[in-house]
């Protein structure tokens, strides 16, 4: 099932995220990096948890009565958003990709 993966998969990020920041705290040249990937679950779980992931799921309900110009107009929305949001996924990814790379 789709929905438990990515449950299991968002709380790994947030742990793993919260042990970089902490491992790193002390860390001047690689805390700030460390904390750019805090960054991504503030921009990226939080929306995703109180807008995407609701609207997905009303989208793909098999229940739902939405008319069909309705459902169209609110998935490319959901569609486009969503794209959006993985742009940003990847620009908080390159900081963290860095901080491998600073020698503490």
């Amino acid at each position: 099932m789709p929905q438990r993966f990515w449950i299991v998969i968002h709380h790994v990020i947030i742990v793993m995220i919260l042990a970089a920041v902490a491992t790193n705290w002390n860390n001047v040249a690689r805390n700030p990096i460390a904390l750019t990937g805090a960054g991504y679950v503030l921009a990226v779980l939080v929306p995703t948890a109180i807008w995407f992931v609701p609207r997905l799921l009303r989208l793909t309900d098999p229940d739902n009565d939405m008319p069909a110009d309705v459902w169209r107009r609110r998935s490319k929305l959901w569609e486009r958003l969503s794209l959006v949001r993985g742009a940003v996924v990847i620009a908080l990814i390159i900081p963290l990709l860095v901080a491998v790379e600073v020698r503490a």
